[in-house]
């Protein structure tokens, strides 16, 4: 008796089963590459909010560096190149509000423990002023890695002024009008 054995029908099993495996790990693969990409881009995007928001700090610290009483309720525009390639990435606008948010007169009876930008002691009895600087920066037009950054930092400053600066910058009539009159404090003289 001659027995046959089925070989046919075992390869073409075999075969379904490894395109099925086949099949499993591409699906495995790709996942895999999704996954990774998706992460990667989120780490992209915190490194440009990062970026973003270094370069308003950095901007905000560039102008109350300067003379800053002489720019109030300006606009400034700082650029940032930050991979040096000769073409700016990140745009800052600070914007300097005429009036600060609220002026103190210090004690008179004891020392106010601020210095004026060129380190001279500012008497007691003088002013120190709150005002509130915005930065709004956006990646620049000329960005061709498309970060679509766009970051807006607020921060305060506080500003010693003398009598005389307090009488050219602050008791004007834009400042102690209007919708939002500053007022002095003068607790604690």
């Amino acid at each position: 008796m001659v027995t046959r054995r089925a070989t046919g029908r075992q390869q073409g099993a075999a075969l379904i089963i490894a395109l099925i495996v086949i099949t499993l790990v591409s699906l495995v693969v790709v996942g895999a590459f999704n996954l990774s990409s998706s992460n990667l881009k989120g780490v992209a995007n915190t490194q440009f909010r990062s970026e973003g928001i270094s370069a308003a700090n950095l901007s905000i610290e560039q102008v109350v560096s300067g003379s800053f009483l002489g720019i109030l309720g300006s606009t400034r525009t700082v650029e940032f190149d930050l991979d040096a390639n000769g073409t700016a990435d990140y745009k800052a606008k600070v914007y300097v509000p005429q009036c600060p948010l609220r002026v103190r007169r210090l004690r008179t009876d004891a020392p106010s423990g601020y210095e004026t930008s060129d380190g001279v002691p500012i008497l007691a009895g003088e002013y120190t002023a709150d005002y509130e600087l915005r930065s709004v920066v956006s990646s620049t037009e000329g960005d061709t890695s498309g970060t679509g950054v766009s970051v807006t930092v607020r921060e305060g400053v506080r500003v010693p002024m003398s009598e005389t600066d307090y009488q050219t910058y602050v008791n004007t009539t834009t400042c102690t009008t209007g919708a939002n009159p500053i007022t002095l404090i003068t607790s604690g003289v």
